[in-house]
């Protein structure tokens, strides 16, 4: 029962049809409210408007034929709820995001936008003109690093380090750095510290940003294979300012169970520059040069919060 209704004459035909002037930019189609409000139209190009009077809870609904919605458009709380929303159900609705296959470059950024890259595994955010993994990992090495050794000041950078983003440090983020593996020293007597540096060179520290200050010096004499770890905050306390503390943990081979705490502690923040992309970088620094003296990164994770 309707004012009018038009049915198909047959069961392959259209029951009607709409069709814009060819030469004219007017809708299609309006709907109007009892008072003459436009709340729906299709415009000559086909695009739709859904505009109801009055807000709603239920101002658009996709269901399914028993009457469950998939979709919902509150107009009231200004929220789109997938499903049942907040109220849940036993068998939910689904968001499905689209997903990059084939490659792990990103597509063209926009802020706020969402993908998954079916490469990667991982599912990625636009963030301030960026594309960021969604979980925070900003890097995760895959294999271990090959030894550093017979090195001092200018020692070369472990082979994992973290590339930072331009613009990625504003005020109040944190990068955490966990990077742990094992060091070896000769007869003669040595101090190994470890630095973090922030820039594009990954053989030389001179020419790069030390974040904070070197660790504590950890003096050790002919082991191998002992254990170490670096758990280390960076608190961007502007966008050209960061703030460094953490601690590093050493086993000095006085027992195959002692661990040395070295805290790693600075008073100032660093001065940096962060408007360009540049790396995070672990430069291992020996206070005499030697062969025998070698350090191995197994695992560096860096993530953002």
């Amino acid at each position: 029962d309707a004012n009018f209704n038009i049915q198909a004459a047959t069961a392959g035909s259209v029951a009607g049809v709409l069709q814009a002037n060819p030469s004219g930019t007017g809708n299609i189609f309006n709907a109007l409210d009892g008072a003459g409000n436009l709340v729906d139209s299709i415009s000559s190009t086909g695009n739709l408007l859904v505009k109801p009077s009055t807000t709603s809870t239920f101002a658009v609904q996709v269901q399914t034929p028993g009457g469950v919605n998939v979709l919902a458009v509150d107009t009231a709380n200004m929220r789109v709820d997938i499903g049942a929303g907040a109220t849940g159900e036993a068998t939910p609705s689904l968001l499905v995001l689209d997903s990059e296959t084939g490659t792990s470059n990103d597509p063209t950024e926009v802020d706020g936008a969402m993908y998954y890259n079916a490469t990667t595994r991982s599912f990625r955010c636009g963030v301030d003109g960026t594309w960021q993994s969604c979980n925070g990992l900003m890097y995760a090495n895959s294999s271990i690093s090959p030894s550093v050794n017979n090195c001092t000041t200018n020692c070369a950078a472990f082979s994992t380090s973290a590339a930072v983003p331009a613009n990625y440090c504003q005020t109040g983020k944190v990068i955490k750095i966990l990077s742990d593996g094992y060091y070896s020293t000769g007869a003669t007597s040595s101090s190994l510290q470890f630095g973090v540096y922030y820039g594009t060179s990954a053989t030389s520290a001179s020419s790069d940003t030390l974040i904070g200050t070197l660790t504590p010096s950890a003096t050790t004499t002919s082991v191998t294979n002992d254990y170490f770890q670096m758990d280390y905050n960076l608190v961007c306390f502007s966008t050209s300012s960061i703030e460094a503390e953490g601690t590093l943990n050493v086993q000095t081979g006085i027992s195959t169970n002692s661990m040395t705490v070295l805290p790693i502690a600075s008073t100032t923040a660093t001065t940096v520059v962060t408007n360009v992309a540049n790396n995070l970088y672990i430069f291992p620094i020996w206070s005499s040069a030697s062969t025998s003296n070698t350090v191995t990164v197994t695992q560096m994770v860096v993530s953002g919060l």
